[in-house]
């Protein structure tokens, strides 16, 4: 009787696994079933080199942080946005690496957000076309002002909200597509 009742109990657990496998594989699928359409998942990396001359570099005012604002637009639609930065050290050209994301021709804005507390970039927007092919390169000037402000800013990494803020788009595009489904 004891055996018998440990027999039922162990069919009945193996009943209930195989249903939440079933469950489990339904829900998989219909993810799966649900995922952005190939035209619109990211098609590939573009890579673009900031490169930033500083002529003169005052020691005494010690390191400071160049940023910039990357604005890529296939047409009037924004496919890519992101701030980057690096620290200047020393006089020369300082480079900074950026994979865009988005197909060949993509349009990017540079645009110099900070450059120093004693230094200016006097260029302004550059804008330039990215392809796979090749790295575009674009450069700016960052000149000595001869003022004495002393550098006190602080660089968050902006790698992260870029992600969050891409996550929350492939969470919008996934939404449309549930709502495409269901009309």
């Amino acid at each position: 009787m004891i055996a018998s009742g440990i027999f039922d109990k162990t069919k009945e657990a193996v009943a209930k696994t195989e249903k939440e496998g079933e469950r489990e594989k339904e829900i998989l699928e219909d993810l799966i079933n649900k995922l952005p359409e190939e035209s619109e998942k990211p098609q590939g990396e573009c890579l673009l080199n900031i490169e930033v001359e500083v002529p003169i570099y005052n020691e005494s005012l010690g390191e400071f942080p160049v940023v910039f604002k990357v604005t890529g637009k296939d047409g009037e639609a924004i496919v890519y946005e992101d701030f980057v930065a690096t620290r200047i050290f020393s006089p020369g050209t300082n480079r900074i690496q950026v994979e865009v994301a988005g197909k060949d021709g993509i349009q990017v804005e540079i645009e110099p957000v900070y450059s120093g507390g004693s230094y200016k970039i006097t260029e302004g927007i550059k804008i330039v076309t990215l392809s796979k092919d090749n790295m575009t390169t674009v450069s700016f000037t960052d000149n000595y002002d001869y003022s004495v402000t002393k550098n006190s800013t602080t660089i968050i990494r902006f790698h992260n909200e870029i992600e969050y803020r891409n996550s929350i788009r492939k969470l919008e595009i996934f939404k449309r597509e549930i709502t495409r489904r269901k009309e």
